[in-house]
């Protein structure tokens, strides 16, 4: 048997060593480092470095989100971006779902060259009562996903890098988190890119029209896809979104050189 807090095999944090700009590539919620690695692949064969960063409370066991504070998810990023201090000059954040919102909030903080966020949820649509009731407790929530074969059967979904199951409270860190972000848009002053799905049935895409408006850079923009899933960098259609990523990154790289 695996010990239930060590990292879930192939599911760690990565780095593809590149050249002197960087991606940082943030995963959503429940969801691991290997959530990222055709995006991840993508980027490095362009010649950029590329690492794919561990949210606190993730890739182990369910369990460690009860103790997890979404200030802990900030501070993943920073230890990130800090080890990518010592080996680019430039530095572009991307965040699929949950990464897409801690992409922005930290766009807001930190010294970035620009910022991607995927599918990023927003605002205050209504929790069910039966969610709201379990995040008060030690209830643990269970997906309608099929979970791996023993013995990560309670650590990971079967086909998919991601938690079968989490803590009902860490849903109030999500509720904060969404919080500090609506304060956080109007500050971000750095190019961003929001892309989204006009079908995903997880995060509508009004929440990225949303955060359009409230931000208030100049260089802004925003691409919605037709049919594809809320995990994007995952669905079988992603080259089209990997494309509008890369082009996104090259025309600001061109802005600096210019």
């Amino acid at each position: 048997m695996l010990p239930n807090h060590l990292i879930v095999p192939e599911c760690g944090p990565f780095l593809l060593p590149g050249g002197k700009t960087g991606c940082l590539l943030v995963h959503g919620f429940t969801a691991m480092p290997a959530e990222m690695k055709y995006l991840a692949s993508h980027l490095h064969q362009q010649g950029y470095t590329v690492l794919s960063i561990r949210l606190a409370g993730h890739a182990t066991h369910p369990s460690d989100l009860q103790r997890t504070l979404w200030t802990d998810w900030l501070i993943s990023i920073e230890e990130g971006l800090s080890l990518m201090r010592g080996l680019c000059s430039q530095f572009f954040l991307i965040g699929q779902s949950l990464g897409g919102a801690l992409t922005l909030l930290a766009a807001s903080r930190y010294p970035l060259t620009g910022a991607i966020a995927i599918s990023t949820p927003f605002g205050s649509r209504k929790t069910p009562l039966s969610l709201r009731l379990a995040a008060l407790g030690k209830v643990m929530i269970k997906k309608k996903v099929a979970s791996a074969p023993a013995p990560l059967n309670e650590r990971c979904e079967a086909g998919y890098p991601a938690y079968p199951a989490f803590p009902g409270a860490i849903l109030l860190q999500n509720r904060k988190c969404f919080a500090a972000l609506l304060t956080a848009l109007p500050l971000i002053k750095i190019p961003i890119l929001l892309l989204h799905s006009s079908a995903d049935q997880s995060v509508p895409v009004d929440c990225s029209r949303q955060i359009f408006a409230l931000i208030n850079t100049p260089s802004k923009q925003m691409q919605i896809f037709d049919g594809m899933d809320h995990s994007m960098v995952c669905d079988p259609r992603r080259e089209e979104v990997f494309a509008a990523i890369s082009t996104f990154i090259q025309e600001i790289l061109a802005l600096y050189e210019s």
